[in-house]
Parts: C-alpha cells; structure tokens; sequence
C-alpha cells in the first residue's frame, strides 16, 4: 500500500513538473520575467520628463523599439514606446500607462508578431485580434485617434525557429485586423503590403533577420504612416 502510494505521489509530481517545463519552455529570452509583467516602468523616466504631449505614440514591440529615427519622431512631435519581445496581452495591460496618461492626438498601434512566436505561451489569433481590437476601443473611448497598423511581413521568428515560418499567420491576423478596421471605421495602415516579397516575408534590404527591419525598411515605414499623423 506504501509503495504504491508513493509510486502515485512521485508520478503526479513528475507531472507538474513536466508541465511547469512545458511552460517556461514557452517563454521567449526576449521577454524576461519580472514582478511588473507589463513592463509598466521601463518608460517611466521618459513619461517623467516628458515636457510636451505628443501629437502621436507609435505603440508596440521590438519593430517599433527599433525605430531609431528621431529625426522622424521630431518632425511628427511624437514618440515611440515599443518594448521588444511584448506579446498583445502585455501591451494591453501597459496601454492605459503608456498611451491614455499621456494624452497623445493619435495612437500608432503596431504589434502581434510575438503572440505568434508564443513568447507567452500559445495564443490563437482571434485572441490576439481582440486584444489590439480592445486597445483601439480604449484609445476611442479617450478621445485617441487609433491609426492600427497591419503586422509586418516575417518568414522566421529567430528566436522561435521551431515553430515554423510564420508568414501565413500574420497575414491571417492582418485579415482580421483589416475586416475590423472596415466595420468600425478605424484607419487601417498597411504595412504589409508594400514590405512583402511576394511570399509574405520581407524583401532583403528592408531586413536583417527575415523579421526585423533595416533602416531602409524603417523608411518605407515613415512614407506610409507620416500622412496619417495631422
């Protein structure tokens, strides 16, 4: 009886610990762990210091984190606040911190790549679809003006090559996105279109990784958006 009942107890705790593996195996590097899951102090100096509003925030994850051009932001009296690695669900959490406290005239939504990447864990894309559909309803509630930009192109999430190519995902999520921004009247930014190679990842120039974007690629970026931003 003994054995047996220890034979039981070590089983289902073989099977915690599996899963609790499975779990954090699910975790991407560029998404580390903190107490703030959210990350809703990483611009915290920025918001502390910010002398002016901005007309618009370019809202998202490690594409918007690496638009460096802030001869760009400038011209525009906007800002970035992408924070690599930042799944929909993260940045849905952030929003109210980073977006509504500050006032912006327009909110440049751009994000989804990493819920693909399952740097959280595996998410479907309706999901994900509801999570960016939810900032834009927030956005609009507060008087923002949501410009929501479609994912842009990606072949290979290098941080998560197991998982495949995920070109065809994103261009599902970016049809759902689309099919939002039609029945509600919110401003659809294509990115997507212009960037893809004809087998939905990025042409050469505009990539360094087959995900992220090369200053060319930033620039064909700034000719779409720019108009959009009054």
């Amino acid at each position: 009886m003994y054995i047996l009942l220890f034979s039981c107890a070590a089983f289902l705790m073989s099977c915690q610990s599996a899963c609790n593996s499975g779990k954090e195996n699910y975790l991407s590097q560029h998404n580390p762990q903190t107490v703030d899951w959210a990350r809703t102090d990483y611009y915290s100096s920025l918001r502390d210091t910010l002398s002016f509003t901005p007309k618009a925030i370019f809202y998202g994850d490690s594409i918007t984190k690496g638009w460096k051009d802030t001869d760009f932001f400038s011209s525009l009296h906007s800002i970035p606040l992408g924070i690599s690695g930042m799944t929909s669900t993260q940045l849905l959490c952030r929003f109210r911190t980073d977006v509504i406290n500050l006032s912006p005239k327009y909110v440049v939504i751009m994000c989804g790549t990493n819920d693909i990447a399952q740097n959280n864990g595996p998410i479907d894309l309706e999901t994900t679809a509801g999570n960016i559909i939810s900032m834009c309803e927030l956005a609009i509630y507060h008087g923002i003006t949501p410009l929501l930009c479609s994912v842009t192109p990606c072949s290979l999430h290098a941080w998560r090559p197991e998982l495949g190519n995920p070109s065809q995902k994103i261009i599902a999520l970016n049809s759902m996105l689309k099919e939002y921004c039609e029945l509600s009247g919110v401003q659809y930014v294509d990115y997507h279109k212009v960037l893809d190679n004809g087998q939905g990842g990025l042409k050469p120039e505009h990539t360094r990784d087959e995900c992220h974007l090369t200053e060319e690629g930033y620039k064909v970026l700034e000719s779409i958006i720019a108009p959009y931003i009054k």
